[in-house]
């Protein structure tokens, strides 16, 4: 199928395959009633786990640490372990689906301050049950309409085109879709009145043989901690930031730069306004203008007019005193963003390039692994153990150093799945990963310029796979005012997050590896655990 949209830079064995399935339907479903959603459908063949009065592991008290400690689910201890195991044990619905390719997964539903601290239980990972909307059973619509593929959909891999050309197809009003390990396929809708008007057309059920729901679409982008030694903004005067500086890399033509969030320098807003006002979203206003440099190189221009914004020739600071100038941005990819447009709506991969004589030092948390590549796609959405690492920044001119807590600079992670936006207007599209980090709710929440990557906190080694651009609500509807998004304010529910595919140039640049041993507090194995 041609698509006028060009295709993410994803490397062709991340991609689905197209290959049909023979003859296959959906396996049969239960049906939960629950208090949020009188429906609530399952896919794929699953057993659900109710919790058991039984004390073979004794009391509470005693269960609970040996939960944690299974390395295996067996027949005798699986409903031990959802009873005691300290995050899903108090989910209100927990069940293991069995994937294609044989793998058993928990999946949980939460509700509200339900913290979600682990990413397996018993050797299983832990995936998140999506809560979305579906017609209501006492209005009258069109019926269902046939899921439109004729395979199966690995949601261990990425869309194809054809899959994203069939979804904006099916549905017009549509700005982007959700595939989750779980097994369900969220397609998201500007505002609730857009999910009504797309059931009036018919409602499908399925799509690639996944459980299909309908969702806004709720993105916020990340933030920097303003003491977390790489927080920077567009000037000197500003004493809050707007985004952190990422990985430091040497491109093929020997040049140096640190990547940045395009985000944080450019006119955006996010589903419930303008993030021109922190106050109210998280990010402050870029007030910067374009450099009166003339002798700066910029790599790639775009061409500006009114309705159009970019971050090149922005100056990047040094939030944390003392304040000092980074260099320029001299490098974007992101070259369709409209001015105030609402976020991620206009970005492609939310990624630009900053340069200057003198960079500072891009540290890795004290103790931490080294990151020596880039690692691939495949690995993190096959459940390859993963985790998030926060960097820091040391000027080459400032005589302090910061101290990092490694505590709050890592957390283990687990890949939820992919999503995909699209802009009709300007025929767009991005793709990004989504995961879920472990200690949700603690100082990384929001830190913007954090890298995913492959390996566990205490190797010698990981492998790099992309940045953290955004967060998106695990229960978009309990963000929504009359079928607008509404504030952030909520903190009740746990969040997952997002980083958008990078492009070929900086997963085949070098990245620059730099520790500073002398400072920040030991790795201790107990960081891991919540007491």
């Amino acid at each position: 199928m041609t698509s006028l949209y060009p295709y993410p830079p994803i490397p062709a064995d991340c991609e689905d395959s197209l290959k049909p399935s023979s003859g296959r339907a959906l396996p049969r479903e239960l049906t939960l009633v629950t208090s949020q959603n009188p429906l609530f459908p399952l896919p794929f063949p699953h057993s659900s786990y109710a919790e058991t009065r039984s004390d073979k592991w004794g009391s509470h008290e005693e269960a609970a640490p040996r939960a944690l400690k299974e390395p295996t689910v067996t027949l005798d201890n699986e409903r031990l372990i959802r009873t005691h195991h300290r995050t899903l044990g108090p989910c209100p619905f927990v069940y293991e689906t069995t994937e294609a390719d044989g793998k058993s997964i928990w999946v949980v539903s939460i509700g509200p301050n339900v913290p979600m601290y682990d990413t397996h239980a018993g050797g299983r990972e832990i995936h998140i049950h999506p809560e979305y909307l579906l017609p209501q059973l006492s209005k009258v619509y069109s019926g269902s309409r046939p899921d439109p593929l004729r395979r199966r959909i690995n949601p261990r891999r990425f869309l194809t085109a054809s899959d994203l050309e069939m979804l904006r197809r099916f549905f017009p009003a549509a700005v982007g879709a959700r595939v989750l390990i779980s097994g369900f396929i969220i397609v998201l809708f500007p505002t609730r009145k857009d999910i009504e008007a797309s059931w009036l057309e018919g409602c499908v059920p399925s799509f690639g043989l996944l459980r299909l729901g309908y969702g806004n679409a709720v993105h916020y982008p990340t933030v920097a901690v303003a003491d977390s030694g790489n927080a920077v903004a567009s000037t000197p005067e500003k004493s809050e930031s707007v985004t952190s500086l990422g990985l430091k890399l040497r491109f093929a033509d020997d040049s140096q730069g640190i990547a940045i969030a395009t985000h944080g320098f450019v006119d955006m807003k996010t589903a419930q306004g303008n993030i021109a006002h922190k106050e109210r979203s998280w990010l402050a206003k870029t007030k910067s203008t374009f450099s009166k440099a003339t002798a700066m190189k910029v790599k790639e221009c775009v061409k500006m007019a009114a309705a159009v914004d970019s971050p090149l020739g922005k100056s990047v600071w040094f939030v944390q005193e003392p304040k000092e100038k980074i260099g320029h941005v001299t490098t974007t990819y992101d070259h369709h963003i409209a001015r105030f447009s609402t976020f991620p709506q206009t970005i492609d991969h939310d990624t630009s390039i900053v340069t200057g004589d003198h960079l500072p030092k891009v540290l890795n948390p004290p103790r931490a692994p080294r990151i020596t590549g880039w690692g691939n796609y495949c690995d993190a959405l096959d459940g390859q153990l993963s985790f998030t690492m926060a960097l820091s920044a040391l000027s080459e001119t400032s005589k302090e150093k910061s101290r990092m807590d490694p505590f709050g600079t890592m957390q283990k992670a687990v890949v939820e799945g992919s999503e995909y936006l699209w802009n009709r207007k300007a025929r767009t599209q991005s793709a990004a990963l989504l995961w879920r980090a472990m200690h949700d709710g603690t100082e990384m929440e929001g830190l913007s310029g954090s890298v995913l990557c492959l390996g566990e906190p205490t190797d010698p080694n990981c492998r790099a796979v992309l940045f953290k651009h955004f967060e998106t609500p695990i229960s978009p509807q309990h963000f929504h005012v009359s079928g607008v998004a509404s504030a952030r304010g909520d903190t009740s529910w746990s969040s997952i997050n997002g980083g958008f595919v990078l492009p070929p140039e900086i997963r085949t640049a070098e990245i620059i590896c730099e520790t500073d041993e002398s400072t920040g507090l030991p790795l201790e194995e107990q960081a891991w655990d919540i007491e």
